[in-house]
């Protein structure tokens, strides 16, 4: 099966008991760029999702007590961006997803 941004969109809301709808919402937003990157990344969308989902909630602001920064929590000092830059969903996911696939 193809996954679309579209069909990731309706698989977490299929779970948005498990994820909350609020979550699930914001999930949505991000999904086709979460398909796009992990193309690009050699990975299986879902599990970038599902690490997005652990890591900030889909919160691209947040910063982590250890100083990780944005949606997919990168740590500045092992990125060539700053946390300001992590905090754009147009670099942190993308970045995110590199790292992913590097580990």
């Amino acid at each position: 099966m193809v996954i679309t941004g579209k069909t990731l969109c309706l698989a977490i809301m299929a779970n948005a008991a498990f994820f909350g709808h609020s979550s699930a919402t914001r999930a949505c937003h991000y999904s086709s760029s979460i398909v796009k990157e992990a193309k690009k990344n050699k990975l299986d969308p879902t599990v970038l999702a599902a690490m997005l989902h652990v890591e900030s909630n889909w919160k691209p602001h947040v910063v982590s007590y250890a100083g990780a920064c944005g949606i997919a929590q990168v740590m500045p000092q092992w990125s060539k961006y700053t946390c300001a830059q992590l905090k754009n969903p147009k670099i942190g996911l993308p970045e995110g997803a590199r790292k992913l696939n590097y580990w």
